[in-house]
């Protein structure tokens, strides 16, 4: 997902965005600021966990069963 808002940070010229996002959004953002970062400007991250240590027990589980590998994998 974040190259394809790089994508469209160049479809639409703007040069350099200010990109936020919440959630998978803020993770998204992040990624495209690492990935891209001649295509963001500033960046602002709201409520994404930065490590696994901020998920939940059960939801983790669930990542788990859609193919997030476990901490020792």
């Amino acid at each position: 997902m974040a190259d394809d808002i790089a994508g469209l940070i160049s479809f639409l010229a703007l040069g350099k965005a200010d990109v936020m996002g919440y959630s998978l959004g803020g993770a998204v953002a992040l990624q495209t600021a690492i990935r891209h970062p001649d295509s963001v400007q500033k960046l602002v991250v709201v409520s994404a966990p930065c490590k696994r240590d901020g998920w939940n027990r059960r939801r983790l589980e669930q990542l788990h069963k859609w193919g997030l590998p476990r901490r020792n994998q």
